[in-house]
């Protein structure tokens, strides 16, 4: 890897990314008092994230995509 600038990751790497990224986001808005229905809509999102690395093909959602689909 020595010279390379680009990184390669799977699905399941951002997938994982995606919801580390999120909790943390939650955590950063509960510290910072905001209002029980954006830290709501936060978590749905976070539950999102989590329904779609088990499945990725829920029925009445949208599939979950990263840059390079």
């Amino acid at each position: 890897m020595i010279g390379c600038t680009s990184r390669s990751e799977d699905d399941l790497t951002i997938a994982y990314k995606q919801i580390i990224k999120q909790n943390k986001e939650i955590e950063r808005a509960v510290r910072n008092g905001n209002t029980e229905t954006s830290v709501n809509e936060l978590r749905f999102v976070l539950q999102f994230y989590c329904a779609t690395l088990m499945d990725n093909k829920i029925s009445g959602s949208g599939t979950q995509k990263h840059k390079s689909g």
